[in-house]
């Protein structure tokens, strides 16, 4: 069941990475009864990271019922909103005996989520029976691969922010030592954000320069010339 903010209003939901311990993998909240928000470890990996946003995101628009377990649920939810059942089916069948680590691992750089939540995933699905689903377990921990897979995800990144900086600094709203405060940056001297911070925008002002006729007009002018007529 959808809970009733989400019925009425399009929200968008506020995501902060934090430098989180070992064992913690976020948590979400509604700041004042409004404003949705997740927290993810930015220490995690980059499919633990998806699987837990994903979790996470089952906790805000799911209604919570006395005789589920909510965490479970919201596990099923984080698989499904990952990798719907009919993409399951269409990669894996409806029905099979085993699962070969070759294909899973396909998978998973094909969808970025995890070995052990795509074998959830299956037996959620009835696809696989509870016995292949705890010799495939049992598999994993003797390959060590229940701490630390192979075939790691791109770690995620909230971009929100960063394109709000990106525009006011574009807009001359801000300065660019004060963009660089905001996305945490160290700016090189007094005003130069970080080459890192500010990469990105830069390259695309680069090639709008090579492909926009009013700027390339201005390439076979000889600035000399044309200054010393001015004065």
């Amino acid at each position: 069941m959808i809970s009733k903010p989400w019925r009425k209003l399009r929200i968008s939901i506020s995501v902060i990475a934090l430098e989180g311990p070992e064992g913690f993998d976020g948590f979400s909240c509604w700041a004042n009864g409004l404003i949705p928000v997740i927290a993810f470890n930015a220490n995690t990996t980059g499919d633990r990271q998806r699987f837990s946003l994903a979790h996470e995101l089952g906790h805000l628009v799911l209604d919570p019922v006395a005789e589920i377990d909510i965490e479970k649920t919201a596990h099923r939810f984080a698989g499904a909103f990952l990798v719907p059942a009919q993409t399951v089916y269409a990669e894996l069948g409806r029905k099979r005996s085993n699962l070969g680590f070759a294909e899973l691992l396909m998978l998973k750089r094909e969808y970025g989520m995890s070995i052990q939540a795509w074998i959830m995933r299956v037996f959620d699905l009835s696809i696989i029976d509870e016995r292949t689903y705890s010799a495939l377990y049992r598999k994993l921990s003797v390959r060590g691969w229940r701490k630390e897979e192979p075939n790691g995800v791109c770690k995620e990144t909230p971009q929100r922010l960063r394109l709000l900086v990106y525009q006011a600094l574009a807009e001359n709203l801000i300065t660019p030592s004060y963009a660089a405060t905001l996305l945490d940056e160290q700016p090189q001297g007094r005003a130069r954000p970080s080459e890192r911070a500010f990469a990105e925008p830069s390259e695309r002002l680069a090639r709008q320069y090579v492909e926009n006729p009013e700027l390339t007009a201005f390439i076979d002018v000889d600035l000399e010339d044309f200054n010393e007529k001015d004065q």
